[in-house]
């Protein structure tokens, strides 16, 4: 485990197995009727336009996630919920 400011930081990465699970997941949770708008503004939005707040255990649209990010992380824990890359398999 690294530190980073004094804090350790896990340097765990989900394997790909994992992060087709984790995905399958994330679009079952956004079929859930009150998942699919923002949970501050009502926008609707889908797997490829969602941002969660993990502490508050919500989804916003882009727009309201930069405003919660501009709160602080003591208040808020934006984080983008889906894979940074395409997933594919290793051949």
């Amino acid at each position: 485990m690294a530190v980073v400011q004094g804090m350790p930081v896990s340097n765990y990465k989900a394997t790909y197995e994992e992060a087709v699970r984790n995905e399958k997941r994330l679009g079952m949770l956004l079929k859930i009727e009150l998942n699919n708008v923002c949970a501050d503004c009502a926008n609707a939005i889908n797997l490829h336009n969602a941002w969660a707040s993990v502490n508050l255990g919500v989804f916003l649209c882009i727009g309201c996630a930069g405003l919660h990010r501009s709160l602080g992380t003591h208040l808020s824990k934006v984080r983008e919920p889906r894979p940074k890359r395409e997933i594919h398999a290793c051949n």
